[in-house]
């Protein structure tokens, strides 16, 4: 008698056993836990997916205090093969390294996956350091707007005070209208567009650029930028085969007072200042060759003026000698083409009419040191200076509510999760979406059954297997849940 009671006591068990496992595992499920437990940018709604971007310190040229001379740096980015991401980029934001404190960005394009954009970073590490900086870019939230271009992480505060004009020359509206070309500092020194169209939008060495067609292309931007008194840096991206041409002119032809400029007359590119006498740096050539290089032109009234070309310095000449000398003047500055022999208002007919393209046109009154200098170009002509991280996704993590139906109005952001077997507490749900799992688990195999005694039964199974995880098995005995384990044996008594 006591041996037939063991054997059905036995196979109800395993009856039982099996039938819970196979239809009520989904309660016993826990939350997934990912990056997005950690500090998540919120400001202003949901933003469902970063990526950290790390920045080469070695492509930082060394300097005594990193967090000084690189203070306020606007930062290239640029990456391809995005998703998730709004029309224009308007959804993207980027925080320092914590994740959720703000910098300023401005999006100078994005298409197709392929991003374009600046933010101002202070860099903290350079060469001589063995550890990089590091920030995230946010995305994918469907509500988000363009911030407003003066707003505290809008485009405008990108570039600090001290750049008096940035021209990304990215426009695609050009139809010759005033302010055609938009100026993405705060002094709003847009420029006039003459004899371009949108056909004249093409693929810049940073972003997007211009393409002056050597007959009748030039942009005016009027009468800025102005040195006055102060000190000045100059730089830009060009490309080109002419052997005669202007990039960038505030000047009076056949005047030799209050002008500067960078032109090819022939002979290689040079620069002048010229306030109560005229400055000139010797000739470089070779750099009309169909590449793209870069120039900076340093103005340091109380010392040299510089003409660095794709970051080597080539000429140095002394203009402390008019350190005192106001170069203000009413002539226009130009792109692409050189001023008039009347009032310098107008372009010349005939000389400086550049042909090629332009990309990333800046002036600042400032003197821009020489590992500025290399760090901006390396920034902007080397691909590895930043690095992309994997894609880290906010909603990626799940509450799973008691019975497997999901109580969404119970779920709320940023509220870790408070769990009881891996059912979620109402009011606690995790981080991120809530969704009900539909998947059961794979009934366990091989469960083996052995009586012991005549009050003890051993039970053995292989695992189950889920698409999310499997946390507990529930004892059953008569219909009635005696236990629950995590192991795969269990010892009923």
């Amino acid at each position: 008698m006591p041996k037939k009671i063991v054997i059905f006591f036995l196979f109800f068990l395993i009856l039982s056993f099996l039938f819970i496992v196979n239809n009520n595992i989904n309660n016993l499920k826990t939350p997934e836990v990912n990056a997005a437990g950690e500090d998540w940018y919120s400001n202003g709604g949901t933003w469902n997916y970063r990526k950290k971007i790390t920045i080469d310190h070695t492509k930082v040229a060394n300097v005594d205090n990193p967090s000084i001379t690189y203070a306020n740096f606007p930062v290239y980015i640029h990456t391809t093969g995005l998703s998730n991401i709004k029309e224009n980029g308007a959804d993207t934001r980027f925080t320092l390294a914590d994740g959720i404190t703000e910098i300023p960005r401005e999006i100078e394009k994005y298409n197709n996956g392929e991003l374009d954009a600046w933010v101002k970073l202070t860099l903290t590490k350079d060469s001589s350091d063995s550890t990089n900086d590091e920030i995230y870019m946010y995305y994918g939230n469907t509500n988000a707007i363009e911030p407003l271009s003066n707003s505290t992480y809008g485009s405008e505060n990108v570039w600090d005070s001290n750049f008096k004009m940035v021209q990304h020359l990215q426009e695609t509206d050009i139809d010759g209208g005033t302010g055609d070309i938009k100026d993405s500092t705060s002094y709003g020194n847009d420029g006039t567009t003459s004899g371009m169209d949108n056909t004249d939008q093409v693929a810049g060495k940073v972003g997007g650029g211009m393409d002056f067609d050597g007959v009748d292309d030039y942009v005016n931007l009027g009468d800025v930028c102005d040195m006055g008194t102060n000190d000045m840096t100059i730089s830009v991206w060009y490309k080109t085969t002419d052997a005669i041409y202007s990039l960038i002119s505030k000047s009076l032809y056949g005047n030799p007072a209050n002008r500067y400029f960078l032109i090819d007359g022939g002979a290689g590119l040079y620069a002048i200042f010229s306030g109560s006498s005229k400055v000139e740096t010797a000739r470089v050539a070779g750099y009309n060759d169909g590449s793209w290089h870069n120039v900076v032109l340093v103005f340091d009234c109380d010392g040299l003026m510089k003409l660095y070309l794709d970051n080597v310095l080539k000429e140095s000449n002394d203009i402390s000698a008019q350190s005192a000398y106001n170069m203000q003047s009413s002539y226009s500055l130009f792109l692409g083409r050189y001023n008039d022999d009347i009032d310098g208002q107008l372009p010349h007919d005939t000389f400086g009419i550049f042909n090629g393209i332009l990309d990333e046109v800046r002036i600042s009154n400032i003197v821009c040191s020489e590992e500025w200098i290399t760090t901006e170009y390396n920034n902007q002509s080397n691909s590895s200076f930043i690095s992309f991280g994997s894609e880290e996704s906010e909603t990626s993590q799940t509450c799973i509510e008691a019975g497997g139906i999901c109580q969404t109005n119970q779920c709320s952001d940023y509220i870790d999760c408070l769990s009881i077997l891996g059912i979620c507490d109402i009011g606690h749900c995790c981080l991120g979406t809530c969704t009900t799992d539909t998947q059961s688990p794979l009934i366990p195999t091989n469960l083996l059954a052995t009586a012991v005694s005549s009050s003890q039964i051993n039970l053995t199974w292989t695992a189950s297997t889920d698409n999310m995880g499997v946390t507990g098995y529930k004892i059953y005995r008569d219909s009635i849940e005696i236990d629950t384990t995590t192991e795969i044996s269990y010892s009923d008594t």
